[in-house]
């Protein structure tokens, strides 16, 4: 996303927010019931360094695409395995959350994209 034009970047914010809300049931041994569904693809995203991706999308210059990081940070990061997973990877993934990211979007003009920021602020502080 870094370096994308205003398009490519805003279709990458709704992308993820829409993928890490899809969830799935974990299959288990036979004879055992599923699981509940649970946000795999969150954690997914989290396990792979997407909090880059969120960062760099945060940090864009356009209210559109601010919006739909704030909603993807806080779509991914309302699950608590997501959360369980940025808490156990690299610290640098939370740092570059709440330093960059977050700051980023709480600055921005548009009252719900600030109230996101500060929502996930909360769960991960």
């Amino acid at each position: 996303a870094r370096g994308g034009g205003f398009g490519e970047m805003l279709k990458a914010a709704e992308a993820v927010a829409k993928w890490v809300q899809e969830k799935e049931a974990i299959p288990v041994d036979a004879g055992l019931p599923e699981l509940a569904p649970i946000a795999a693809n969150a954690v997914r995203f989290v396990r792979l360094g997407g909090t880059d991706v969120l960062t760099s999308l945060a940090e864009a210059q356009d209210l559109l695409i601010k919006k739909a990081a704030a909603t993807a940070m806080f779509v991914c990061f309302s699950e608590d395995l997501a959360r369980l997973e940025l808490a156990s990877g690299d610290a640098r993934w939370l740092q570059s959350l709440t330093r960059q990211a977050l700051p980023a979007i709480a600055g921005c003009e548009d009252a719900v994209a600030r109230n996101k920021a500060e929502r996930v602020r909360t769960m991960l502080v």
